[in-house]
């Protein structure tokens, strides 16, 4: 049975999430429906940059919409915009969340093992040079401050050209720490991204991420 949720909402100023192995912070807007006390409930978000404030309103609207559907099936797959193929890998679908898929290898969040984060940008930007973009968004995946280029590519993916990027770095323990992330772009202000961590067997893991990455299409 569908029912409409007819429930207070609350806009507050604070951080956006972004696609990335833990959840960037980017100054922004979340609104959120706010259930009376005693209610067994589900959680609705609407996240946006705080450059795209423009679209607050539609949001809200769109917040306010809501409608419960006891008998639908979730499928995280199929609610994101673009596809991957991991099989005959390690990696375990653990949720979708803000337009990006999250994998790790022991199916945990966070973890110490190897992660992979697919996700689609949840606002157009404009961008002049992808490459120097491509090199910005690696330095704000946490701990980006601390990470050295070490391979910087062209790609093409699903007919989408972008860049290919691996680095390396120390985390916060000391532990070498491995990140592979591949940019594509549009060219109408979407952008795709994939980002991929590792901590151990850096050379294997980096083999599956680029064989992953190869795999990505849009739907």
């Amino acid at each position: 049975m569908k029912k409409q949720l007819l429930l207070p909402l609350l806009l507050l100023g604070q951080i956006a999430l972004g696609q990335t192995n833990e959840l960037i912070k980017v100054a922004g807007t979340k609104c959120s429906l706010i259930p009376p006390s005693g209610f067994v409930t589900a959680s609705v978000n609407g996240i946006y940059p705080e450059e795209s404030k423009t679209i607050e309103g539609k949001i809200k609207d769109a917040l306010l919409s809501t409608v419960y559907d006891s008998a639908q099936n979730d499928d995280p797959l199929s609610a994101a915009t673009f596809s991957i193929d991991v099989t005959n890998t390690d990696f375990k679908l653990i949720k979708y969340i803000s337009g990006s898929l999250i994998y790790s290898t022991d199916g945990k969040i966070p973890t110490d093992k190897p992660t992979l984060i697919v996700g689609h940008s949840i606002a157009k930007v404009a961008v002049d040079n992808q490459k120097e973009y491509a090199e910005k968004r690696l330095k704000k995946l946490p701990g980006g401050e601390r990470l050295i280029l070490k391979i910087i590519k062209e790609i093409t993916i699903d007919n989408l050209k972008g860049y290919e990027i691996i680095a390396g770095g120390k985390t916060k323990e000391d532990k070498t720490e491995i990140i592979y992330q591949v940019m594509l772009f549009d060219g109408k202000g979407d952008y795709y991204l994939i980002v991929g961590t590792t901590r151990e067997d850096t050379a294997q893991n980096i083999k599956t991420f680029k064989s992953i990455a190869r795999t990505f299409k849009r739907k």
